[in-house]
């Protein structure tokens, strides 16, 4: 086998390996990033439901009728919060479940 016939054949079989290595870490990467995107998103709705439940009506803090109406629009936004990220959890699993019944 010559050089350039070699050199052809290790150009290929690298190429392969780094296909098969994408493949691989891909789908792992984009999991944890999915996972960290879903993480923040429970945090942030933890701690605003947080807020909500301590600056209740009796809070002396919350006399101001501004305040009720920023507690307000942080519950909703809490409450939007962890319906988004139930619903990408459930896309997930039914994702998941559709490419186990593929394989």
């Amino acid at each position: 086998m010559d050089r350039f016939t070699r050199y052809k054949h290790l150009r290929a079989l690298w190429g392969r390996a780094r296909t098969l290595l994408a493949w691989l870490s891909g789908p792992q990467e984009r999991e944890g990033r999915v996972r960290a995107q879903r993480w923040q998103q429970i945090q942030v709705a933890e701690r605003l439901t947080r807020d909500g439940i301590v600056r209740g009506t009796g809070d002396p803090d919350s006399a101001g009728g501004g305040q009720e109406m920023g507690q307000r629009e942080h519950q909703r936004q809490a409450e939007h919060a962890r319906r988004e990220a139930q619903r990408q959890w459930v896309e997930r699993q039914q994702r998941q479940a559709q490419q186990r019944r593929g394989r």
